[in-house]
């Protein structure tokens, strides 16, 4: 990132930049000035694979085995 903010990130897909938005996401404190987001040990898998619900006005719905409706053929990893 540069010192202006800004960060750039050239991905293949949708699912890839949606990846990079959290994982970018995960590094930045909750609020301006605030502590670094550090977890002291890993979240369990459980939890890391939680799906947030669709809110009433979504037109689908999504579960946790679902592909993702982007790229279903990409590697998660």
């Amino acid at each position: 990132m540069a010192n202006n903010g800004v960060c750039h990130s050239v991905v293949p897909d949708e699912y890839a930049a949606l990846q990079h938005v959290v994982k970018w996401l995960s590094f930045v404190p909750y609020e301006r000035g605030g502590r670094l987001p550090i977890l002291r040990r890993p979240l369990p898998p459980a939890i890391l694979n939680q799906v947030a619900s669709p809110s009433s006005s979504s037109a689908g719905t999504l579960t946790a085995s679902s592909p993702p409706e982007s790229n279903p053929d990409s590697d998660p990893a």
